[in-house]
Formats: C-alpha cells, structure tokens, sequence
C-alpha cells in the first residue's frame, strides 16, 4: 500500500467512484481495483485529498456504493457498501458498522440536514441517529403495491428532516413530511438515479435515457425532454445553478436547457459523480477528478 499512495492512485491501478467533500482541503474519495472486479471480488479503497496529494485511508472487503461527509454526530466519512456495510472515517474515529441484518441492496448514503440517511431497494430508508444506531424510516412503503415485482430506491435527498424526497424504479417519487411517505404522480416511468433539493425551491431528479424532471410536492414535470440521450447519474447545485453528470459529460441547466461544459485544453473524458461544499465542485469519473472554484477547472487526478 506504501507503493500506491507515493505513485498515486491511477498508476497504482485504481479508478475512481465517488468523492464526498468534508472541507475544501479534506475531501473522501472511493476508489474500485479492477483486477478485483475481474475476479468478482468485493473491494473497495479509500483515500483523502488535502487539496495537494491523495492519503490512504484502508480498504474494505466489500464494494462500496456511495460515500457522504455528514456532521452529525461528527464530522467525518461515512461509506456504504451494497449490503448494509458501513465504514466511518475520521475525528479521531475508524471503524465498521451495519445499517441492518436485513436483505436488502442498498444504493446510495446522503448527508441530509447533516445526518446520514442511506436508501435501498424494496423501497427501504434508514437514518444514522448515532454510531452503529440506524434506525428504519420506510414505514410501510415496501407493502403498497408496485409496478413491478422489482422496485426501489436509487436516491435519496430532503431539505429538512420532515421534508425528504426519495426517487428510483419506474420513475417512483416519494416524500416525506416528517409524519407518513407519500407518493408523488411522476411524469415518466424510468428509472430515476439522483434527486437533488435545490435552493431555488424545486426538486431535481435525473435518469435513464437522459430523463430529467423538476417539481415539488405533487407537481411534477419533465424538462430539457430529448436534449440529452445518455443516461444521466447525479446532479449537484453550484454557483447558483443545477450541474448534471452523464458518463461522457457535464451539463449546467440554463433555463430549461443543459449546457455542456467547457473545459480547456485539459479535459477530462470521464464524468459520473458531483459533489459540491465549501466553495469547490468536484466532478469524479473513472479515470479524471476535476475541481471547479466558480471561475476555472483544476484537475487534481
């Protein structure tokens, strides 16, 4: 592992997943190894970036899905695996932990009003109250009739504890009011992979053949419908506007219409996840981290 940290994380032979930015000069980053992948063994690295060079963190036995820096109950790192594992880094803290025995896939963890909340296939929610305390928030949602044998949670997001938004599975829309879910009338029946709470006072959420859509509680529209044809994988709120990520792309939303970013002559070529904090957008794809300050692009991988 010493040889991989001095040689950095692309030469080592890693690629990146996903990052979630605690302070500008501390930011968690996941990594996957292919060689383990190829083998169909779990495995996932993590590392931090202190706005010069990579540190490494460990490495888990499991794959991980999402990543977020909540500050409740401290300030720290909190990765997801597909089954429930938990790592959480940071504060003078490092240990494992599990959302639930159950047998559910988990898809995404977000800090939300600076508590975790991680979602799950079969419609499932959980919100981290306190160390290896989860505690189930799905109510009854897993039982109401679906379109599908198959259904479930992509993403979560809220603006307030009683105020959340869950999206995934034939285009499903759920929110929360602090008492029961509901769910919202959806304009489209793919899937829906991020939801975004913006400060504007709408609701984004992005999907399957370039499906994006915007509404709040029970109105709902699709915008930008057929000006993207990837599909589209997460979505931030940066300089006063909605970034969206496809896999070969970034898009800022003008109006109604997304615009492809421009980079300069060192442009990245893959593109996945955003997260923005603290003055910096940083946008993860497999091989390229970018970081934009609101006026130019550094590359940091």
């Amino acid at each position: 592992m010493e040889d991989q940290e001095f040689l950095g994380p692309l030469a080592a032979g890693f690629e990146f997943h996903s990052a979630a930015i605690r302070q500008r000069d501390l930011i968690y980053v996941s990594t996957t190894f292919p060689p383990m992948q190829l083998k169909s063994l779990p495995f996932a690295t993590f590392l931090d970036h202190n706005g010069i060079e990579f540190g490494l963190i460990g490495d888990t036995r499991w794959d991980c899905v999402s990543i977020c820096s909540p500050t409740i109950p401290k300030s720290q790192m909190v990765a997801l695996g597909e089954y429930g594992q938990v790592m959480v880094f940071g504060s003078d803290d490092e240990y494992e932990e599990r959302v639930t025995t159950e047998d559910v896939e988990f898809r995404e963890v977000r800090a939300i009003a600076g508590i975790a909340y991680a979602c799950a296939m079969d419609r499932k929610v959980f919100r981290r109250d306190a160390p290896h305390r989860w505690i189930p928030v799905h109510q009854d949602m897993h039982q109401r009739p679906a379109p599908d044998i198959v259904f479930g949670f992509e993403s979560i997001h809220g603006y307030s504890h009683d105020n959340l938004y869950a999206v995934g599975w034939h285009g499903e829309i759920w929110h929360y009011d602090g008492d029961a879910w509901q769910q919202q009338q959806s304009p489209t029946n793919l899937t829906l992979n991020r939801v975004y709470c913006a400060p504007d006072g709408f609701v984004y959420a992005c999907g399957l053949a370039g499906t994006l859509i915007r509404g709040r509680d029970s109105q709902w529209e699709i915008i930008a419908d057929g000006a993207i044809s990837a599909d589209l994988w997460d979505m931030d709120w940066f300089c006063d506007r909605l970034w969206i990520s496809s896999l070969n792309m970034i898009y800022t939303l003008e109006g109604d219409t997304p615009e492809p970013v421009e980079f300069n002559d060192d442009a990245p070529t893959t593109f996945f996840q955003l997260d923005a904090r603290d003055g910096i957008l940083w946008s993860v794809g497999r091989e390229d981290i970018m970081q934009f300050d609101g006026e130019e692009w550094h590359r940091i991988a």
